[in-house]
């Protein structure tokens, strides 16, 4: 029976990363900007994408876009 060639590569280099290590490094990630550095969270969203802050059981109105995400974030004094 011929030998068959064996890939020197382990097999976990080909996989894409569990969905919980993408979530869980997001979260780091964004927490650790929300903390240290509010002034580039807005970096986080693009033009598409919408943000709502809600407190208790009121929620506002979802704000839409990078530059008036950045805005709220400012006004709010996360930064």
């Amino acid at each position: 029976m011929p030998e068959t060639a064996v890939s020197a590569a382990p097999a976990h280099e080909d996989e894409a990363p569990a969905p919980s290590t993408v979530g869980n490094t997001f979260m780091r990630q964004y927490y650790h900007f929300l903390a240290k550095e509010p002034q580039s969270l807005h970096r986080f969203y693009k033009d598409e994408s919408r943000w709502c802050h809600g407190v208790g059981s009121h929620m506002e109105e979802p704000i839409a876009g990078q530059r008036a995400i950045n805005e709220q974030i400012l006004r709010r004094g996360y930064a």
